[in-house]
This record gives C-alpha cells, structure tokens and sequence, in this order.
C-alpha cells in the first residue's frame, strides 16, 4: 500500500507542476483508447452481417486517403517515440 500511495503522490506533483504534459498525456491515451476500439468493433459489425458490399465499402474506407491521414496523424499524435536501441 506505501508505494502505491507514494506513486499516487508522485503523479500528482508532477500534473501539479506539469499541467500541460498532463493533459498532453491524457489526449494520446484518449485517442488511442477510442479509434482503435471503434474501427474493430465497426470491422466486426461488418464482418458479420451477410452482405459483402458493406465489407467492400469498408475496406475503400479504410484504404482512402483520409482513412489513412487520420489514423496516420492518430499515431503520430497519440505515441511517444523512444529513439531506437543499438
């Protein structure tokens, strides 16, 4: 339990002392929590139902041009990039 409110405490100085990393932080995990979730769970919809048009019309949705532009600037915004190792 002490190191669990020790972190607790921790987390809360820095949103205190960094509000803006803070919120930073939060909008990457809200974009990354909502448009991954809700293009699978529209993938399964249209997986399931009989007609193959839908899965056609889904999969040119999904390889347009603004498809690819939002989930592109969703990536880029919503990540933290670690230089890579050697």
């Amino acid at each position: 339990m002490e190191v669990q409110s020790e972190f607790t405490v921790f987390i809360l100085q820095l949103v205190q002392n960094y509000p803006i990393a803070a919120t930073v932080f939060m909008v990457m995990g809200l974009l990354r929590s909502v448009f991954k979730p809700i293009m699978g769970v529209v993938q399964a919809y249209v997986n399931q139902t009989e007609t193959i048009s839908d899965n056609e019309k889904f999969e040119a949705f999904k390889n347009s041009r603004i498809y690819k532009s939002i989930s592109w600037i969703v990536d880029l915004f919503s990540s933290v990039k670690l230089p890579k190792s050697k």
